[in-house]
């Protein structure tokens, strides 16, 4: 029987820091150690500053400028150079601990915060916390997230298509739900499909690197997958002879592929 799984994308983490902060326009400084925080605040928009030496950086949703008591908070930032990227974050010290991101007593709206990055903003990519993402510069000045399949967030540019190389295949296993040490067995290609062995009884037993993993061969899942531009997605597993119903209940997918493929351990 055909088992259905989801599989997640694994992003690379990205990290930000450096020193200094400022209020934005309509916040009123004040001695940061008797407020709470600083917290992280979603950004939801950026853009190249008038000077094209700063970035005009939109905190999502905060109290409008020149609220009082309880909705008054005060925005600040950091920023790192780096020669491709810049590394900015916003946060907000506010009257109250740990304020709702929703603020649900106060009027907001979303606040530009002008982030002075020290030099030439050049198009360079823009690194944020909150959301963890990749902003690539548009030729309107204004950055968009990037993020697959349409933009790679590691390099930055459109991921090229995933092809029938063991290395790419290799690559989709072990960004999906899979044991440590899993190892892989046989497979077929014939683009845009796939199917790969996987065993997973492997990951029961540490890898030593000597000898023949005594887990090995125990526990083999037959798993399938489809091409999606740059990415493999698996679309379910097996552990029967052959490639069991998958043909009825994956439309497309040609039965013809298992036809090389031997019966896995136990079937």
């Amino acid at each position: 029987m055909l088992v259905h799984v989801a599989v997640g994308v694994l992003l690379a983490g990205l990290v930000g820091c450096g020193s200094g902060s400022a209020s934005d326009a309509g916040g009123t400084p004040s001695d940061p150690s008797s407020r709470p925080g600083p917290y992280l605040t979603e950004v939801s928009a950026i853009r190249v500053g008038a000077d094209g030496r700063s970035l005009v950086v939109t905190a999502a949703k905060l109290p409008v400028a020149g609220s009082t008591g309880d909705c008054q908070v005060t925005v600040g930032h950091t920023v790192e150079q780096e020669a491709d990227r810049l590394y900015v974050v916003l946060t907000v010290t506010s009257r109250v601990e740990g304020p709702d991101p929703d603020y649900p007593d106060c009027r907001t709206a979303p606040r530009p915060v002008t982030v002075d990055v020290g030099g030439p903003v050049d198009g360079r990519a823009v690194m944020t916390q909150a959301p963890r993402a990749r902003w690539n510069a548009g030729p309107d000045g204004r950055y968009r997230i990037c993020s697959l399949p349409a933009c790679d967030p590691d390099t930055g540019s459109v991921p090229a298509p995933v092809t029938c190389d063991d290395g790419s295949l290799a690559e989709a296993v072990r960004a999906g739900d899979v044991p440590a040490h899993a190892g892989l067995g046989q497979s077929a290609c014939e683009l845009p499909w796939a199917v790969i062995d996987v065993d997973v009884g492997a990951g029961a037993c540490p890898a030593t690197g000597d000898g023949t993993n005594p887990c090995a061969g125990r526990t083999v899942h037959r798993t399938y997958w489809k091409a999606d531009g740059p990415t493999w997605t698996a679309l379910g597993q097996s552990t029967g002879s052959g490639c069991g119903d998958a043909a009825e209940l994956l439309p497309g997918f040609p039965q013809r592929l298992c036809q090389g493929l031997g019966a896995l351990p136990g079937s």
